[in-house]
């Protein structure tokens, strides 16, 4: 008898030996078992996940000679046929060649007539989801009310491009991944079926390049016997299977903890002239950080992570030299580079540049230290000392500043007008608050409180009304005017002008006006003309000067500001209100 390759000679005969899929297993046959028998069933999954060996095993247990039953007998004519797949009811299409209307009318015709011999007559579709959209047209009345000796059994790995008219007149199964464990288990009893030594090792090798297809992994091992006979080793398997060295994962991780750039670029070279793809290499690198990592937060990781007691210790003792938040970094950095790399015509200077990174990802500090030192240089306070008054401001918050107003310019009053008062556009951060300043004059006559009172009201929109203060900020002037306030925009900033007098703005405005003034003052939004902006402010460039100058000298005083130069070594280059 010619060789059998090891897929189909261990392929399950019963549902018993099916691996990895119980609930389905358990449902088909109470199915089979309660007479309650659909007539189409659609299987979904991964490759080699057992779609079409449960569809051979349901086409048995509908024609067992004892059934329906669910535990067919495989003694009788109709259970080996079906096993051979010989049967003339037991009729296998591989819907990637059949595809077309003209072989669904052949199918048409052929399931109208009687099974020749047994129960049932079984259509198993493999791949249906290649069929075209005439060859399902063509199909649909005969899947929506079928004759009774016939069932439907369709499997694909793709059954979302499946019409939604098949999809709901099908029972539908979604096979799962194999279990890394059931899969090694399943492949240690092929191993011993085939009288052959294979390391705990090679399965788990053999188990994660599968990524949870059986059919994958029983077609690995087939080849890993064929080159190492009856006793693997784990270097012919690795050889073989084209699967990267561990020591060089493994010395990876090692140089990126010592900093040795060197290694890291070796490691690189070595991979390279082996012919390893880069993109398989990280990974490797990610599942090992990720073992790396699981068991550094789990106290049992041993369901999650492949790997007998002795492998778990060995990666406890790897995973003490990093912190959590290291390996966090690292995993997120790889993830982050991995679509770069994998679409890079130069992948070898993009991973040799990833493996730099990840040995400088030591320098960064944790950002509740950097914000402790901060604080502790803002304060004063030597480091090391805490806070008597409680914890560190959280971030965002600011020191508080000193406000400064500038002298008002006692030029002659061009209109004449009565007392009144006028600032700038207010600041929004603790430095620019500092450098809120009257950026165009103060008219002769304007009073004190009134300037402070529009300083306040300023302040206070910003505060509770952040885009509302952004549109104040666009403001050619905000002036009291006897009992009005006067909010003035240019021609060019109609957008601003229009929000700020909507209904809503506007009353909210006059309650925050008479609140801060301690007087009813009417809001009056008006139309800056040039003449009237070129007569209250110097020069565009000048005031923009004398603006970025009152920044740099208000940010220099402030005592957050002062302190992150000093934690930083830094100095300030340029200042503008965010």
């Amino acid at each position: 008898m010619s060789y059998q390759v090891l897929a189909r000679k261990y392929r399950p005969q019963t549902f018993e030996e099916v691996v990895g899929q119980k609930p389905i297993v358990t449902t088909l046959q109470n199915a089979v078992a309660n007479r309650r028998i659909h007539h189409a069933y659609l299987f979904s999954g991964l490759r080699g996940v057992g779609k079409t060996t449960v569809a051979r095993l349901m086409a048995k247990s509908l024609n067992c000679v004892k059934g329906p039953t669910p535990e067919p007998c495989n003694a009788c004519a109709s259970c080996q046929e079906i096993a051979q797949t010989r049967s003339m009811d037991v009729l296998e299409i591989d819907g990637a060649s059949n595809r077309g209307i003209d072989s669904v009318r052949e199918l048409r015709e052929t399931v109208r007539y009687a099974p020749a011999r047994d129960r049932y007559k079984v259509t198993i579709i493999d791949e249906v989801h290649m069929l075209t959209t005439e060859a399902w047209n063509a199909l649909l009345k005969t899947l929506e009310e079928p004759p009774a000796h016939v069932v439907f059994l369709f499997a694909t790995t793709d059954y979302r491009k499946l019409p939604l008219t098949i999809l709901s007149r099908c029972q539908h199964f979604e096979f799962k991944k194999i279990a890394p464990a059931d899969m090694a288990a399943r492949l240690q009893r092929i191993a011993l079926g085939e009288k052959v030594e294979v390391p705990p090792a090679v399965v788990e090798l053999i188990t994660r390049t599968a990524e949870g297809s059986l059919r994958d992994a029983q077609s690995a091992l087939d080849q890993v016997i064929a080159f190492s006979g009856p006793a693997v080793t784990e270097e012919q398997a690795r050889t073989i299977l084209g699967v990267i060295d561990r020591d060089l994962i493994l010395d990876f991780y090692a140089a990126v903890r010592g900093r040795d750039y060197g290694r890291l670029v070796d490691i690189v070279e070595t991979l390279f002239e082996k012919g390893h793809q880069p993109v398989q290499f990280l990974e490797d690198l990610m599942a090992y950080g990720r073992d790396l990592l699981l068991v550094s937060v789990l106290a049992d990781p041993q369901r999650h992570v492949a790997g007998g007691a002795e492998e778990i210790q060995a990666l406890r003792v790897q995973a003490s030299q990093f912190s959590e938040d290291e390996l966090l970094r690292i995993l997120e950095l790889m993830t982050r580079e991995e679509q770069r790399i994998k679409n890079s015509t130069h992948p070898r200077f993009l991973l040799e540049a990833l493996a730099i990174k990840l040995a400088r990802l030591s320098d960064l500090k944790p950002i509740e230290e950097l914000i402790a030192r901060v604080d502790r240089q803002a304060s004063g306070r030597p480091p090391g000392e805490e806070d008597e008054a409680g914890p560190a401001r959280p971030v965002g918050t600011h020191s508080p500043v000193k406000k400064t107003t500038s002298a008002p310019d006692r030029r002659p009053d061009p209109g004449g007008s009565p007392s009144h008062a006028a600032v700038s556009r207010p600041a929004t951060s603790a430095g620019a608050a500092a450098a809120a300043e009257v950026a165009t004059p103060i008219r002769p006559q304007a009073e004190a409180g009134d300037v402070a009172a529009v300083e306040t009201f300023l302040k206070r929109v910003h505060e509770e009304r952040g885009a509302l203060g952004g549109f104040l900020e666009e403001a050619s002037w905000i002036e009291i005017r006897g009992d009005a306030l006067q909010i003035a925009f240019s021609e060019k900033h109609g957008f601003f002008r229009e929000k700020v007098e909507g209904r809503d703005s506007l009353e909210y405005l006059k309650r925050v006006a008479r609140e801060t003034a301690g007087r009813d003052l009417a809001i009056q939004v008006t139309v800056a003309t040039p003449g009237a902006i070129e007569s209250r402010s110097v020069s565009p460039d000048e005031a923009e000067e004398r603006r970025r100058q009152r920044l740099r000298e208000a940010a220099e005083k402030a005592p957050i500001v002062r302190a992150l130069l000093s934690a930083f070594g830094g100095q300030i280059v340029d200042v503008d209100q965010a």
